[in-house]
């Protein structure tokens, strides 16, 4: 049988260990866990690095000759991993190494990419849980312009910026993210089909790997829906609310025409085999049965469509509390919709992810289980594997902080990945000391201090959100220290 190291998964080379990474991580995959991080012995990259494709003992043969050792140990380590259903851990040392599940799959395809094991070479082995030696994921913003303006929108766009980074310096920073094993990059607005040079941009980027995750408000011409099959882009994200004309005018404050321009880039979309996710938005305007009607029907028989996932509208960093109030849905009408996904996802051939869209309110819970629950979280990314980098060149942590004067890490313009990723500045602010958070917050004096902060961080921009600008300095708001929230998420 050929084996192969599935293509949904990534190595990267990672200072004394190797990350076993999701390939995409902003994809919905049912099967992959796309916010995945797995700790791997460089010696186990190595193994599955010749796994592409060739027949099973041809790949064990290559590995055991690579590293001088028997073909009998290559075969214990990896025919566990061979359609695993489930996690594997493998001991060493006394650690459990875990690998996730369908590790190494049956295959009639060879991998796009492979790998040259010495990459893994190592001097000093290091597999504990720490900030990545480079960055793994890069999101681009190309400007903070949309051809919409919603009543929901979360974006900063008190000043509204194009791309101020010239083209060719956006192509050495994709070649040098390729060169420092950067694994993804992301590219957003605003809007991002109306940054000039998108076409290029898409060019460059698959010229080195890359196949970043789309979204879209815009109703595309055929002709660049053309581009887009003939690059091979795999999928793409159409936001899309209602098809009630008149509340999709007032959700997104578009024209009359918007409705039949939209749909008609759909059916493109399918005409043109690219996968669709519908993406949705729910406030008090399109939060009934007929709104979700209007876009099920629409797109229940069309064959492009990979899932539809509705989402609850969340309190922005730059629009007030009573514009939030105004906006948001009442309880009664989404749990009538959680009914209504339940039943049409029975005759879907698609997933509806409507899952999200009921919140836990953390107020009502007990103390030690909210304290539980915390610890449980998962990690923030931002500046412990992901830059952002803004129109303007310059670097922050985390897309919803946007010009925050204190996440700003550095500028693109002026310095390199490494330069930024490695700078006191960045170092810094991810490992920030405890005697320099104001005594106003719980965390000046907790002695989890950390403990909290060592890995999995806080999120900053949830913290803002709650809170405001100037007290970013406060716990996580699901802290069981955290004080109420400004905002009432809960609905």
């Amino acid at each position: 049988m050929n084996i192969i190291l599935n293509p949904k998964y990534i190595l990267k080379p990672d200072e004394g260990r190797v990350l076993l990474l999701a390939k995409d991580t902003l994809r919905f995959d049912d099967d992959i866990d796309n916010s995945l991080s797995y700790i791997v012995h460089p010696i186990h990259a190595i193994i599955l690095s010749f796994f592409t494709g060739e027949e099973y003992f041809d790949s064990v043969k290559k590995a055991a000759d690579f590293l001088k050792i028997r073909s009998s140990l290559i075969e214990k380590f990896t025919t566990k991993l061979i359609n695993n259903e489930t996690q594997v851990g493998v001991e060493f040392n006394g650690l459990i190494l875990t690998f996730p599940e369908n590790t190494l799959i049956e295959s009639t395809l060879k991998r796009s990419d492979s790998y040259d094991p010495n990459i893994f070479a190592y001097e000093t082995l290091d597999l504990r849980n720490k900030r990545h030696k480079t960055p793994t994921h890069i999101t681009l913003m190309v400007n903070n312009k949309c051809r919409t303006n919603c009543i929901y929108c979360y974006a900063d766009r008190r000043n509204k910026i194009d791309c101020q980074i010239d083209f060719m310096r956006i192509k050495e920073i994709i070649y040098e993210a390729k060169t420092i094993n950067v694994s993804s990059i992301s590219v957003i607005g605003g809007e991002f089909f109306l940054y000039s040079n998108w076409k290029n941009l898409l060019l460059e980027l698959k010229k080195y790997g890359y196949s970043p995750y789309l979204s879209t408000k815009i109703p595309l011409k055929e002709s660049d829906i053309k581009f887009l099959a003939e690059i091979e882009v795999s999928d793409i994200q159409i936001s899309l609310d209602t098809l009630i004309p008149e509340h999709l005018q007032s959700i997104l404050r578009v024209n009359s025409s918007y409705v039949t321009d939209i749909t008609n880039s759909i059916y493109l979309l399918e005409k043109y085999n690219i996968k669709t996710n519908i993406h949705t938005v729910l406030t008090n305007v399109n939060d009934s049965i007929a709104d979700m009607n209007s876009i099920f029907n629409f797109i229940v028989n069309l064959k492009n469509i990979n899932y539809w996932k509705p989402d609850l509208v969340g309190p922005s960093l730059y629009i007030s509390e009573s514009s939030f109030e105004q906006i948001k849905p009442k309880k009664p009408d989404i749990t009538i919709l959680v009914e209504y996904f339940k039943q049409m996802q029975n005759i879907s051939a698609f997933p509806i992810k409507y899952q999200g869209i009921v919140r836990k309110n953390l107020d009502n819970i007990d103390l030690l289980e909210k304290h539980n629950q915390f610890h449980q979280r998962g990690a923030c990314t931002g500046n412990y594997s992901h830059l952002f980098i803004l129109p303007d060149g310059q670097v922050t942590i985390c897309e919803e902080l946007y010009w925050h004067p204190q996440f700003i890490l550095g500028n693109i313009n002026k310095q390199s990945l490494l330069q930024i990723w490695n700078s006191d500045t960045a170092k810094n602010k991810y490992a920030f000391p405890q005697e320099l958070i104001s005594k106003e917050s719980a965390c000046a004096l907790c002695s989890e201090y950390q403990k909290c902060r060592s890995v999995k961080q806080v999120c900053w921009r949830d913290i803002i959100k709650a809170y405001g600008q100037d007290k970013w300095f406060y716990p996580d708001v699901n802290c069981s220290r955290a004080p109420k929230a400004t905002y009432n998420i809960d609905i």
